[in-house]
């Protein structure tokens, strides 16, 4: 079986590193990278053609809403799941 392709995008390196811990416990999921901020994600998105998305609400420099625009205007196929803690 493939593994399902997962990108994490978090300006808070503790989050990324216990988030990437969490998924590398799961077979079918491979991290295939990080980033911590939305230019950063986009430019190593087109690199990684991930099947999942996993990004913080709230990042420096471009919003999340602007890269799940442009997430999904460039790779409609990519699933993004937005994480907030309030």
């Amino acid at each position: 079986m493939v593994p399902i392709k997962v990108f994490l995008v978090d300006d808070h390196v503790l989050v990324r590193s216990c988030l990437k811990a969490l998924l590398s416990d799961i077979r079918d999921i491979e991290v295939v990278d990080e980033a911590e901020g939305g230019e950063e994600a986009l430019q190593k998105i087109r690199e990684h053609q991930p099947d999942v998305v996993i990004m913080d609400v709230m990042m420096p420099g471009l919003s999340s809403i602007e890269v799940t625009n442009r997430l999904k205007r460039n790779y409609p196929t990519v699933k993004i799941l937005v994480l907030t803690s309030a």
